[in-house]
């Protein structure tokens, strides 16, 4: 299956491996992060039907950030929690308030705990010098040169393990993985399961530029080397320089696509490499 196939499959046919890890008791909460005001009550619903409890964050926005995304209702977004009772949902919602106003680790930690994250993984996160800085945690990890464990593979857009790894090939998040795969095989079959893990083996790397863009090639250090893209997006120039790229680098700052007309660098204000559910928006600018 072609990685275009694969990037309209994922939108058309989602698996929510975080719910199905909460309806088997695997985890006590799921934590949604940029949902928008449309989603919420499917969420409240949802979890309802399923006999959970749900709760929003109060004044958590997700991806945006700032006035404009405070101004444009339709760009607002916010944090839900589902937990499996009233007393987890009660013990999160006092956990992300303690958080959010610059908790210790051992708050975060306890978070982790409750999201089912291993313990060393969410060691790592709380140890790490900028703890939401994802994008950051994987070019350290590609400059170092650790090779992406297939099932520990964390720039697919869909993971059956959501949290960050500490490392790819982290035992615990193995394990999760490999559970998650049991629910996809149970739920659509053994060879949908087979189909995702080819997905998982594939060197990808997944941004999403208002609706998504998602590159398999060869990494050399923080360099991909593009065979397959594809994507959805809304600028059209920017959709035009995904198609003309033959390489990208990664940094920190930005990325920097390699076209036959040159290097083309881009500059995110952020960066995402989330769930397709969530449909977060991030804001892009180009570089001067």
């Amino acid at each position: 299956m072609s990685i275009a196939a694969a990037f309209e499959m994922l939108r058309s046919e989602p698996f929510d491996f975080e719910w199905a890890a909460l309806v088997e008791g695997e985890r006590a909460l799921v934590k949604r992060e940029g949902v928008g005001r449309e989603e919420v009550l499917a969420l409240l619903d949802a979890a309802t039907r399923d006999g959970f409890t749900a709760g929003v964050v109060p004044g958590r926005l997700g991806c945006h950030q700032g006035s404009a995304a405070v101004d444009d209702s339709r760009r607002l977004r916010t944090t839900v929690l589902v937990a499996r009772d009233e007393d987890t949902l009660a013990t999160a919602l006092e956990l992300e308030a303690a958080e959010n106003a610059g908790g210790a680790a051992d708050v975060t930690a306890r978070l982790g705990e409750l999201l089912g994250y291993p313990r060393c993984c969410v060691a790592e996160f709380c140890a790490s010098q900028d703890p939401g800085d994802d994008f950051g945690h994987l070019i350290r990890s590609l400059a170092a040169g650790e090779r992406v464990v297939p099932l520990g593979n964390s720039t697919f857009p869909i993971r059956p393990a959501s949290h960050r790894p500490c490392r790819s090939d982290c035992p615990a998040t193995l394990d999760l993985t490999r559970r998650g795969l049991d629910r996809l095989a149970r739920a659509r079959g053994r060879g949908r399961a087979r189909e995702f893990l080819t997905w998982l083996a594939l060197p990808t790397l997944y941004l999403n530029p208002e609706h998504g863009a998602l590159f398999s090639g060869r990494w050399r250090g923080a360099r991909l080397t593009i065979a397959e893209r594809a994507s959805r997006v809304a600028d059209r120039d920017l959709e035009t320089l995904l198609d003309a790229a033959t390489a990208l680098s990664v940094a920190p700052d930005g990325i920097t696509f390699h076209t036959p007309a040159g290097p083309r660098p881009l500059r995110a204000a952020q960066f995402a490499f989330v769930d397709w559910r969530r449909r977060a928006r991030c804001v892009w600018r180009r570089a001067i």
